[in-house]
């Protein structure tokens, strides 16, 4: 039998990342530090140093029930990507 000490319930095993005492703690932590809706580690170089629109309405209150996540998904901007592969590599 499983029990989560979050929820105090057997619906589920502690573990379990779907436990809504997780996510919202989850949620909670993502309010308080904006830098985690960062797409990237953050260093010197521009390009890592973009911020990403956060897609719940729980980090960015203002987007409920405002704006479809359809839309919200089109007005995106797409991530930018460097190129690794060894045909770009000149010897």
């Amino acid at each position: 039998m499983v029990y989560c000490t979050n929820c105090h319930t057997t619906d589920h095993a502690s573990w379990n990342r779907d436990c809504p005492v997780f996510r919202r703690e989850c949620e909670r932590l993502d309010i308080r530090r904006p830098e985690n809706s960062l797409p990237y580690f953050v260093t010197d170089e521009a390009w890592t140093q973009t911020m990403c629109i956060p897609l719940t309405s729980a980090l960015n209150p203002s987007l409920r029930r405002s704006v479809p996540l359809d839309t919200l998904l089109k007005t995106q901007q797409p991530i930018p990507r460097r190129d690794h592969s060894m045909s770009s590599q000149r010897s």
